[in-house]
């Protein structure tokens, strides 16, 4: 196929609208003392980290208190390097054991000597009234201030051959990024795009500053539906949603959440743009994409 757009072309735009936290795949606790919230094991160094949990709940009427600490690896966490800089807390769970720890994230990681786009490790331990450890367990943390945002345009030039452009920035550096689809009334985005029914289209690597631009004609084999197209990076799984993609007939064309269409992309001996706005429903244009990642 041809790439890029001549004059007999029909051009439709959408924003990356939906945001995607990240999907890393933390360490869990072996027993009952573990967190229930939706940590994706990515957070912003510059906000604070709330974290949910169960299975610290009083022992014989005792109180019991859960320690949380920062650390940059898995030894100053062991070590006790990471209390000594001051990046713990403590908080008293509630009576059925449950807990929430929020975490100032600017204090601790810089007492860590983290920052931004780097990983660390995030521990928590469940103390008995005699101040020993009942069980405990650690998280990955990898930090990451940047929201995905970009945009992609179909066109579909007179002869009907059909291309992908897209513009994607709020990625780590020189990481994978894939763009692909999965069907669309099989993830919402609010679920990450990965997993057996993600077709990936084409993958790019990300600049120095997190970003990508790239071309790409339409997979003449992806078989007729309607699809969510995603984005995703492989260095921690951080993604974002664009609007979706009706294939039809082997015709590629964006469409809203209800189905219906914003562009088609098909072929027209006049020049014209088919502009989404960033709402959160799929459009023609992928662009604006966020991060739900911590």
């Amino acid at each position: 196929m041809r790439l890029g757009r001549s004059a007999a072309t029909l051009g439709a735009t959408a924003a990356l609208v939906a945001a995607g936290a990240a999907v890393s795949t933390p360490a869990f606790a072996n027993g009952d003392f573990t967190y229930t919230s939706d940590y994706t094991g990515v957070a912003s160094p510059d906000e604070t980290l709330t974290i949910s949990g169960t299975g610290c709940a009083s022992t014989d009427g005792n109180p019991t208190s859960v320690v949380w600490s920062v650390a940059a690896d898995q030894e100053s966490l062991s070590s006790g390097t990471s209390q000594a800089t001051g990046a713990f807390g403590s908080i008293i769970p509630n009576d059925d054991g449950t807990w929430t720890a929020a975490i100032d994230l600017p204090t601790a990681t810089e007492a860590a000597g983290l920052s931004d786009q780097q990983r660390g490790v995030l521990g928590f331990a469940c103390y008995n009234y005699d101040n020993k450890v009942v069980d405990s367990f650690n998280v990955s943390l990898a930090l990451d201030s940047t929201k995905p945002d970009g945009s992609y345009t179909l066109t579909t030039t007179a002869d009907g051959t059909q291309t992908i452009e897209t513009t994607i920035t709020g990625f780590t550096p020189e990481e994978t990024i894939r763009f692909g689809v999965v069907p669309a009334d099989s993830h919402g985005t609010g679920t990450s795009p990965t997993g057996d029914d993600f077709t990936e289209l084409t993958t790019f690597t990300a600049d120095a500053d997190g970003g990508a631009t790239g071309s790409f004609p339409v997979p003449a084999d992806l078989p007729d539906g309607r699809y969510r197209v995603g984005v995703v990076g492989d260095s921690h799984g951080e993604y974002g949603y664009f609007q979706n993609l009706l294939v039809k007939d082997g015709t590629y064309s964006i469409t809203s959440e209800d189905g219906s269409t914003t562009g088609t992309g098909s072929s027209d001996s006049s020049s014209s743009t088919d502009d989404a706005s960033a709402a959160p429903t799929p459009t023609t244009d992928a662009s604006s994409p966020t991060d739900a990642s911590a």
